[in-house]
């Protein structure tokens, strides 16, 4: 399967678990019904996007897609990063809930920075693209960092 077709799949995917995802977390995400999600190919830099859910303010959908590529391009810079949360800055609105594995980088925007980051890891794990080896780097780092850059 060609780069494309990788990040095609994980946006497929992506879209049949969001339904779930957000019955299971209702509690925490509340009347959030939205998310961007932004899938890039570490090798080529190749990347594709889209919007999952509903955003009631179209306005939303610009803020969301540039939080996931801001996120995605921080995890580019910080390449030995697992997760954004490692270098979140809530003065900047630098917030966590993107995931970096060798090939690819996915990121989520919409819910809050804790629910984008489980949102990412499952589908993830659901195409294939994340070991369980890798699963416990990342989660390692995101129990290390979760809080980092949150205070004012």
């Amino acid at each position: 399967m060609n780069i494309y077709g990788k990040l095609e799949e994980i946006i497929h995917t992506a879209n049949t678990l969001f339904p779930e995802f957000l019955k299971e977390n209702k509690q925490v995400l509340g009347d959030r019904k939205g998310v961007y999600l932004l899938a890039v190919s570490r090798n080529e830099w190749k990347t594709v996007g889209a919007v999952l859910g509903d955003f009631e303010d179209p306005l939303k959908i610009l803020e969301k897609t540039a939080f996931a590529t801001e996120k995605a391009c921080r995890l580019e810079k910080n390449y030995k990063h697992f997760t954004s949360f490692h270098t979140q800055n809530y003065t900047k609105k630098q917030f966590g809930g993107a995931i970096s594995l060798p090939e690819i980088i996915l990121s989520c925007s919409g819910f809050p920075a804790i629910q984008d980051h489980y949102f990412c890891l499952s589908v993830l794990k659901k195409v294939g693209l994340c070991s369980e080896k890798e699963e416990q780097r990342i989660q390692k780092e995101f129990e290390c960092y979760k809080n980092f850059g949150t205070s004012y």
